[in-house]
């Protein structure tokens, strides 16, 4: 019957002009030309004559015959979740990233400077604090401040990645994070207060325990019942550092761990220190 092929299995056999191999033509010597640069051709003629596994994932290899096709590299980017981040987080995180590029032997040409970066987060900062009682010039200001600051992590996350060479382990010495490969972010697993201790007046140090996945250690403090307010955020679990403190108040410690894709984990335990 015309047009009609049989659902045969390739062999072996030769067609008429000489050629052999699975591309020949089916089993008993029909002659069935093959087009070459049909794309798919190798899925539909799986399905259609029952092709064995080892054919599936095959490409030409211009000679007639298939060849393995080849696993496509992950191209590595920089996570930008930072535009999300809490106002006192980014600024931390600007200070991290200024800090991981001073003297960088990856990345010794930054598009804004580690000193420059410095001083929009510290000014950045400076105007959190500024803006806390909500006056509206300095909250303008402080919004301000924060796009900015935003702009310049734009620029140096398009200069790490184009100056990186996809390579993981010298994009996260800027002290930015990579973006996930896979669809889903991964949660950021739970960390614990392993001890809390006087450094200087005004001053408790945490030491924490290192969580799964974590991007950053956002610490809360309460000196009365239910009113919690961000003490700050640290990359550091083990130089976690609160300043500013009052001393002879007592003061409740929690700490949640920030995720790559902005998740915030459980609070730890509640502790409990007195600021001197």
């Amino acid at each position: 019957m015309a047009g009609v092929v049989p659902a045969m299995a390739f062999g072996a056999a030769a067609r008429r002009d000489g050629a052999t191999g699975p591309a020949a033509g089916l089993a008993g010597g029909v002659n069935i030309p093959v087009d070459k640069k049909r794309i798919g051709f190798k899925i539909e003629a799986s399905l259609a004559f029952g092709l064995t596994t080892p054919w599936l994932g095959r490409q030409w290899a211009g000679d007639g015959k298939f060849k393995p096709k080849e696993k496509l590299m992950a191209k590595y980017r920089i996570l930008r979740s930072y535009q999300g981040l809490p106002a006192a987080a980014l600024g931390e995180l600007a200070l991290h990233v200024a800090t991981s590029l001073t003297s960088n032997a990856n990345f010794i040409t930054p598009t804004i400077l580690p000193a420059a970066l410095t001083g929009m987060a510290n000014g950045f900062l400076a105007n959190i604090a500024a803006a806390v009682d909500g006056n509206k010039q300095a909250t303008a200001t402080k919004n301000a401040a924060q796009a900015a600051l935003i702009a310049a992590l734009d620029q140096l996350a398009d200069y790490i990645e184009l100056n990186g060479q996809n390579n993981p382990a010298k994009m996260l010495s800027s002290g930015l994070s990579l973006a996930s490969t896979s669809n889903a972010p991964v949660s950021p697993g739970r960390t614990n207060i392993l001890a809390v201790s006087n450094v200087a007046t005004t001053k408790l140090k945490l030491d924490l325990t290192v969580a799964d996945h974590a991007r950053c250690y956002v610490v809360q403090i309460s000196s009365a019942p239910g009113v919690w307010v961000i003490g700050g955020v640290f990359t550091d679990p083990h130089d976690a550092v609160l300043t500013g403190l009052t001393p002879g108040t007592t003061y409740a410690i929690r700490v949640g761990v920030m995720g790559s894709g902005n998740q915030l984990s459980e609070w730890c335990d509640t502790v409990s220190r007195m600021s001197t």
